[in-house]
């Protein structure tokens, strides 16, 4: 009898691991935006980064510069100025030549600051969906 179940489980097993959905890639849902993160206590104006997705958008945050930036987004531009301070504070760091994904409402607005003695960089932002 133990046979007969063994025997029915993997004939089974194999029509389950099909039947998975499997995780899609990312794709992006709208134009990517850069910005420049200025140096600390000079504050940039948060750029809108918008998507077609209706209820929550992944971003692709990409720091192509030479110092870490630490970046702050929010569905509202006051929100996000606010928020574009060194830490502590609701900041993201994204390393120099770094990249991180994060979730945030659809047409996000996006600010990054650098430290101290550090310089400017260049970041970009992609909306999308997926993994």
């Amino acid at each position: 009898m133990n046979l007969k179940r063994l025997l029915c489980l993997l004939l089974i097993l194999p029509a389950l691991a099909f039947a998975q959905t499997p995780p899609t890639a990312f794709q992006a849902t709208g134009i990517t935006q850069p910005f420049t993160a200025n140096v600390s206590g000079s504050i940039p104006t948060p750029v809108q980064v918008t998507s077609t997705n209706s209820i929550f958008t992944q971003y692709i945050i990409t720091n192509s510069g030479a110092y870490t930036v630490f970046v702050s987004h929010a569905p509202t531009s006051a929100t996000a100025t606010a928020n574009c301070i060194v830490p502590p504070s609701l900041t993201y760091p994204v390393v120099p030549s770094g990249q991180i994904n994060i979730t945030d409402v659809p047409n996000a607005y996006f600010c990054g600051i650098t430290g101290a003695g550090a310089g400017s960089s260049t970041v970009y932002v992609t909306p999308g969906s997926g993994m």
